[in-house]
Parts: C-alpha cells; sequence; structure tokens
C-alpha cells in the first residue's frame, strides 16, 4: 500500500480533534506580556481541567474526558499493581 505524507492545519475547539493520535501534533497560540504571538505545544494526552490551556480554551472536565475510552476505578496500589502485572491493562496510563 502507498503511503502519503499530508499535513493539514486545523485551528479549532473542537474536543474531537484532540483525539487523533500520537501522529498529531497540538500546538496553543496565545498572547504573552509583550502582546506578541507565543506557540507552545500542547500534550493532549496530558491536558486536564486544571491547565491554563484547557481553561483559556473553554474545556471542561466532562469535554476532556470526551477522550477517554476506559476509566477503571481501583481500591488501593496492591489492586492497581495486579491489574497492570496481567498485561491486559499495559500501557494504559493512569490519571
Amino acid at each position: 500500500m502507498r503511503q502519503r505524507r499530508s499535513q493539514a492545519i486545523v485551528i479549532t475547539h473542537a474536543v474531537a480533534f484532540l483525539n487523533l493520535g500520537e501522529q498529531t501534533t497540538h500546538n496553543y497560540v496565545s498572547r504573552n506580556a509583550s502582546g506578541f504571538a507565543q506557540v507552545d505545544s500542547i500534550d493532549a494526552m496530558n491536558l486536564t481541567a486544571m491547565s491554563e490551556q484547557a481553561a483559556e480554551l473553554g474545556l471542561n472536565r466532562g469535554q476532556l474526558l470526551a477522550n477517554i475510552g476506559v476509566v477503571l476505578f481501583v481500591e488501593g496500589r496492591a489492586d492497581q499493581i495486579v491489574i497492570t502485572a496481567r498485561g491486559k491493562y499495559r500501557g494504559v496510563t493512569r490519571r
């Protein structure tokens, strides 16, 4: 299969674009204290409702949770160790 190397610039506040995968980069454009544009990289997987970027973009907890595929609550550290050691949940990040 032939692969295409395409690029696009999308400017949006839509939450769906945060979940496009690892090959996607996200940038946050704002004005610094001098009034000039400033561009910072956003790690979409670690964006939280408490972050300045999420607040300025108007993202709330519900919108950020829309990108989470699985939520697993464990009672304690021992349960977490057992579940992650089984292999099925390896690679799942803890938040």
